[in-house]
């Protein structure tokens, strides 16, 4: 009996070790550490108290200027005012391939008697530098101005009542050295040009009014053919900020639109494109969707109208920002708004 209790006591004793042990193993363990972030963190903005909890204290906004694409065209119907002699051979023959490629001297009834080493040779052609700008938060499909100007080394003296075939506009399109086509078309442009008119009579004799020959714009003269995000970059990057903005902005404005406003890329951007309903007015939506509050639980908006109201008739209020906060909340706002017009008014 005796060793039967000795037995117990020492199997008790080594089980208790035994934990203990394992305790201090699993405590000394160091915890594991989630991978850094690749964007630092963000200094605080500035804001007016009734702006605390919109998208602008979480997030600011990046990808907003306008990016430049471009390309070589074909301008034609000329009044015999075009002259290639003097653009690069590499220029040259990347238009030519292109004029190839769309069937021109063919074999086709109607193409056949286009040949290309005629066209580009006659003085009713010239070969030009078309630009274009890709709005911040544009849309597939989206129009945008078209600049022309006559190819820099040709000597071609007005681009006057051309008009300029289908181009495909690239980033770094417009390189005299590697012309050829780039791997992503970013619009096609075409279309007749404007020239400004004080000048395409050319009867200006300053070298300034035959510079304006060279160069035309075509209104609306370009298509869009991808999706150019803004960004709203998260002050603190974290997947669920980023997230929260996603969601907020597709709650706000996905129901009239019916397509995706926002999407996270990782825990430091979101993309933002500009909802159709807003007609490429991209300084506007980025107005109302970084005003935005991020609280949406039913009352709120009400409540933050209201508050807006009491700010809106003070001395020097921020009446563009108050706006845009107001429009932000939607109908709900409509109430103060109009008592706030009405306190204004008297």
């Amino acid at each position: 009996m005796l060793q039967a209790d000795r037995a117990l006591r020492h199997s008790a004793f080594g089980l208790l070790a035994v934990l203990l042990l394992s305790s201090c193993v699993r405590t000394d363990r160091p915890h594991a550490k989630l991978p850094p972030s690749k964007y630092p963190t963000l200094a605080a903005k500035s804001l007016p108290v009734f702006m605390k909890g919109t998208i602008l204290e979480a997030a600011e906004i990046q990808n907003n200027e306008p990016y430049l694409v471009s390309g070589y065209g074909l301008v034609v119907g000329l009044a015999n005012t075009g002259d290639n002699h003097n653009v690069p051979q590499a220029v040259v023959g990347a238009i030519m391939d292109e004029m190839v490629r769309h069937g021109l001297g063919s074999t086709d009834d109607r193409l056949k008697q286009y040949k290309p080493g005629q066209m580009i040779q006659d003085p009713k052609t010239a070969i030009a530098e078309v630009y274009a700008y890709l709005p911040p938060g544009g849309r597939s499909g989206q129009r945008v101005d078209v600049f022309v100007q006559a190819e820099r080394h040709s000597q071609t003296k007005s681009l006057a009542r051309g008009y300029l075939y289908q181009t495909n506009l690239y980033v770094g399109g417009v390189d005299s050295l590697n012309p050829k086509p780039k791997v992503n078309t970013y619009v096609k442009a075409g279309g007749a040009l404007f020239v400004n008119p004080a000048y395409a009579s050319e009867s200006g004799k300053a070298s300034l009014d035959k510079a304006s020959l060279r160069t035309g714009t075509i209104m609306s003269g370009g298509i869009m053919t991808e999706d150019r995000p803004l960004w709203l970059r998260a002050r603190t990057p974290q997947l669920a900020i980023t997230r929260s903005i996603e969601m907020r902005l597709d709650q706000r404005f996905e129901e009239r639109e019916g397509n995706i406003i926002a999407k996270t890329q990782d825990e430091g951007i979101v993309h933002v494109y500009v909802p159709r309903s807003f007609n490429g007015d991209w300084e506007h939506f980025v107005g109302v969707a970084t005003h935005l509050y991020m609280d949406a639980t039913p009352g709120s908006g009400a409540m933050k109208a209201k508050a807006l109201a009491a700010e809106a008739v003070k001395p020097d209020a921020a009446l563009m920002d108050i706006s845009y906060c107001w429009e932000g909340i939607g109908e709900e706002a409509l109430p103060s708004v109009q008592k706030a017009r009405r306190r204004l008014a008297a």
